[in-house]
């Protein structure tokens, strides 16, 4: 049996289409997959947070993760409440930035005072297994939409994210209350 040329230009039109569609898509769901993990605040694996440093005013608290799960360090030693840790971190280490609401190459202090962060309401810190850190100072203003501003580390850019960020909890409280 003889294929028709039109046979053939039809099979090769469609593998070319299949193909060309194929690898758009691919190319989108890998860019969407980059700057979804780019958009993370906390983009340490939530497995892999092993210490947390809560700084409110002149309050501190530190916990750390050990074989036997959270335990409080700092201002007492006891036995966190593992359930609202790991809490903390899975719903933290999924919060996205909103958008950003300040670059500039040097952030000066009347920026920061204009978003709430001199000084800031309170003070994250995260370090993980492989002894990398993440600073997060939170704002004390909220945008129109009531999301607050925060800062990462020392970047020289303040990022709008939901309001999670300031109504969490205590970072810990003893098991013994």
């Amino acid at each position: 049996m003889r294929l028709s040329k039109t046979t053939v230009f039809g099979a090769v039109t469609i593998m070319l289409a299949l193909t060309v569609y194929y690898f758009d898509y691919y190319k989108e769901q890998v860019a969407a997959t980059q700057k979804n993990e780019q958009s993370k605040i906390l983009n340490f694996d939530k497995d892999q947070v092993n210490l947390i440093e809560l700084q409110k005013k002149d309050q501190k608290i530190v916990v750390q993760k050990n074989e036997n799960g959270w335990v409080i360090v700092e201002p007492i030693q006891d036995v966190a409440d593992n359930d609202q840790i790991e809490d903390l971190i899975q719903v933290l280490s999924n919060e996205k930035m909103v958008a950003v609401a300040k670059e500039s190459t040097e952030l000066t202090q009347q920026d920061l005072n204009e978003f709430g962060l001199n000084p800031p309401v309170a003070i994250y810190n995260f370090k993980n297994n492989s002894g990398s850190s993440k600073k997060i100072s939170i704002g004390s203003q909220k945008n129109f939409e009531g999301n607050g501003f925060i800062r990462i580390d020392s970047e020289n850019k303040v990022i709008v994210a939901s309001a999670v960020w300031r109504s969490r909890p205590a970072v810990a409280r003893p098991l013994s209350e």
